[in-house]
């Protein structure tokens, strides 16, 4: 059978039981004849409550936009609170890629293929928090107390040519691998959870299969040991957001992220397992609500609430200032623009 089954993805990304180590980054190409695999493996570490809405919003759009997002839904300067709501709707980078000077060099020359042009190593925050030192050759990390085992395992292989060749085996790419011990560690430390993103696509000899197979995905969420998954105006109020933010014509993926989480709340709210989770649902719903609501001035434009009033707000408010002092058409000049609103109150003026 040549599409990708849940066991290939499990043997590819190490989430079997009896393997020592989870693959969190790769991307590899397997060439055999003419046929061509290609995995591709990018995991974050993410937040215990959200990450449930993550994984449904990456399960449910197209292919070629399940990246995992960095970015969080308030970017600009804020305050601590909305600090903390930001901590909910991003992630945390794991791996870092580090481009060899030699990057550039050209795919003529015989040494092409012998270049490291990619090198994996732990990211700062999985550095400290595991207490763990980087090899000079980025192939390994280990504690900084003592030697002993790999805590993780950086590989890149080549054996491909320039030339293109259609008979044997060749194969290319690289992959970085925790030990599933210091990845257990890791996500108890920082009481979050994993999502692991493995996609496998692979392309026939077209002389000889006819069918098309269609990239596969397989989205893992990984939770620490002895984790749990995570007024009614107010809470009709978070539905209009939801179903706002879900609308829009272009919402980036965080975007879509918290609209996810805001409706799984609700569901939650009103198919409750029990009233103790009931309240605690209801008091992060109507918390997560009012952040939005009252910071809405800095949500992105596609998502704000209101904003297509915006422009008749304005002319309202710049009618009602009746300041003796500057003439009543100046009033208004400010709000002149090319929305129907502006256009109106700058020909209300100009027959005036």
């Amino acid at each position: 059978m040549y599409s990708a089954q849940p066991q290939d993805f499990h043997e590819r990304t190490g989430t079997q039981k009896q393997v020592e180590k989870i693959v969190l980054k790769e991307d590899s190409y397997v060439y055999f004849g003419k046929d061509k695999e290609h995995v591709r493996i990018t995991s974050e570490l993410v937040d215990l409550d959200t990450g449930p809405a993550l994984l449904a919003v990456l399960q449910t759009i197209p292919s070629y936009d399940s990246y995992i997002p960095h970015k969080a839904i308030f970017s600009e300067d804020i305050d601590y609170e909305l600090a903390n709501l930001n901590k909910k709707f991003q992630t945390d980078e794991l791996v870092t890629d580090l481009k060899n000077q030699n990057e550039g060099i050209d795919d003529r020359d015989s040494k092409f293929n012998h270049i490291l042009k990619h090198r994996l190593e732990p990211s700062k925050m999985v550095r400290n928090v595991l207490k763990i030192v980087v090899a000079p050759d980025k192939k390994h990390s280990y504690l900084i107390k003592g030697l002993g085992a790999a805590i993780t395992n950086f590989r890149i292989w080549d054996n491909t040519s320039n030339e293109h060749h259609y008979d044997g085996f060749t194969t290319s790419g690289h992959s970085f691998s925790i030990t599933r011990i210091a990845l257990l560690e890791l996500l108890n430390a920082r009481n979050r959870c994993l999502i692991l993103n493995c996609q496998i696509s692979r392309d026939l000899d077209r002389s000889k299969h006819d069918d098309y197979l269609p990239d596969n995905c397989l989205i893992y969420l990984i939770y620490p040991m002895e984790s749990t998954i995570p007024s009614q105006e107010i809470i009709a109020l978070g539905k209009k957001l939801s179903k706002e933010f879900s609308d829009s014509d272009r919402p980036s993926l965080t975007v879509k992220w918290v609209s996810q989480y805001l409706a799984l709340l609700i569901s939650r709210i009103e198919k409750p397992d029990n009233e103790e989770q009931k309240r605690r649902d209801e008091k992060e719903c109507v918390e997560l609500i009012f952040k939005l609501w009252n910071n809405k001035e800095i949500l992105p434009h596609s998502v704000r609430p209101l904003a297509n009033l915006k422009d008749a707000l304005d002319v309202l408010s710049a009618l009602k200032d009746d300041d003796p002092n500057v003439p009543h058409w100046q009033h208004t000049r400010n709000v002149e623009n090319y929305s129907p609103w502006g256009k109106f109150i700058e020909q209300l003026r100009l027959d005036s």
